[in-house]
Order: structure tokens, then sequence, then C-alpha cells
């Protein structure tokens, strides 16, 4: 997208030691900041910092920064090693399908125009098969943008017109910030990996839809499938119709 009217991604760089967060947890590391965008309208926020250390995630939804469901089978539980930002760890053993994370918009919305950012930082202590979804809201049948982040360490990327092919690579260990960027009037998105664009401009071929939900999920489970996900946040340069519905604030709402 010609643009980049809003600069998104997220501010600081984080700490190769997060990606080694499933080491004993005394490992020292720096914290893990997000710095808000100016003039945007933030939909979901989910930075973990107010959950109670081991304990599992709630499934309270985006006005209180947590998942709106957990699938079965993966443990989703708060973890904070010393000197870093609560964070959540996901973790499964043998899944039969695809479980992980949900996050639904603020107040159940889709964003149906203008710019939409899905941004994510993940950690994984060891390759494994690991997919990001952007959706709409009451079900998952119309393919805005699928990352898959497979346990050789490629990342591809597919959508409602196909394939996109691979787009870049990932290693245990590294700090992964990825942010998924739409531009809904032009049909388009942009992926990005640690502020280097890897897709640009591709058409998703959804049409009619909006965006409404930010999935993360193991594809398949063998040992070991772990993952460290923080700073969990969608924004969009136009407030939905559907918060001034829901009564809602047309302000940020975190």
């Amino acid at each position: 997208m010609n643009r980049r009217t809003l600069d998104w991604l997220f501010a600081g760089t984080l700490p190769l030691l997060l990606g080694l967060l499933a080491l004993p947890k005394d490992v020292p590391a720096a914290a893990l900041p997000w710095h808000e965008p100016e003039g945007a309208i933030t939909l979901l926020l989910a930075d973990f910092n107010d959950k109670t250390v081991g304990q599992p995630i709630g499934s309270g939804g985006a006005a209180v920064g947590e998942p709106t469901y957990i699938d079965a089978g993966v443990s989703a539980v708060v973890e904070q090693p010393v000197g870093v930002n609560r964070v959540l760890a996901l973790e499964a053993d043998m899944l039969q399908s695809a479980g992980g994370a949900v996050f639904k918009l603020l107040g159940g919305t889709e964003i149906e125009e203008g710019l939409a950012v899905m941004s994510v930082a993940l950690a994984f202590p060891s390759l494994c098969s690991f997919n990001l979804y952007v959706r709409e809201s009451d079900s998952s049948a119309q393919n805005f943008t699928t990352l898959v982040l497979s346990n050789n360490g490629t990342i591809s990327a597919n959508d409602e017109n196909g394939p996109a092919g691979q787009i870049g690579n990932y290693s245990a260990g590294q700090i992964l910030r990825i942010s998924i960027e739409h531009d809904l009037d032009a049909g388009t998105y942009d992926v990005l990996l640690n502020d280097t664009l890897l897709l640009d401009d591709r058409a998703h071929g959804v049409v009619g839809e909006g965006i409404g939900k930010f999935m993360m999920k193991f594809e398949f489970a063998q040992p070991p499938t772990r993952v460290l996900i923080d700073n969990v946040v969608v924004e969009a340069s136009v407030l939905p119709d559907r918060i001034f519905a829901a009564g809602f604030e047309a302000s940020n709402p975190f």
C-alpha cells in the first residue's frame, strides 16, 4: 500500500532473550514496550500485564485484554520471567487439528473500511507449525490473510486469492514482530517482519466482508509445541459503526 500513512509497528527493540523464555526464569531481560500510535483507533490490546502470573488466561475478550476463547487441548498460561513484562505462553501436545487462541475485536465489531493493522510479538523456543489468521468476526469463511510458520523455518502466506508462496524465514529464539496491514478500500495487504516488508500490496480477494478476528494456532502438535505471545494489537483508521451501537466511546477505548 503506497502510504505508510500510519506507522503502526512495535516501538523499540525486543531483546533476543525473550525468544528463550522457555529456559530458566532467572535469565534477565528487558521489558516489552508497546507505544500506542497517534491517531489510531485501538479495537484490541492484549499485553497481559494486568493478568495473574501462573494462571490460565481468561476468555473475557477485547474489553479486558483477553482472547475470546482458547481451543480445547491448548494450555494458555500467563508467565513473567525476571525483568520481562507478562506474556502468554501457549502450549499443546498431539492436537488432532489446529488449536490455539482466538481474539475478537471490541464489541464484536468488524473493520470494513480504511486501514486495519494486526500486530503481535512471537517467540518460539523451537520451530513448530504455527499459523496466524485474519478473518471476519462470526465465522472463518473469508480468508483475508493466513500466515503459515512451518516447522522447517519458512513463512508463507495465502488468502482468498490462493497461495502467495514463501515470503520469509524465521528461527527458534528469534523475536518475531509481525504486522499484517490491510487497506480495506483497496482490497490489499502488506506483511512485515521486524520492520522488514515481506509482502507488498497483495490482493486478498475478499469482497463485502470486514475484519473482526485475529487468531493464532498450532497447525498440528508434536512436542515441543510452545510459543510466547505479547502485544496482540488490532487498530483501525476508521471507527466502525458498530462501536457506537455497542455503547463504547468513539475515542481509543483503552
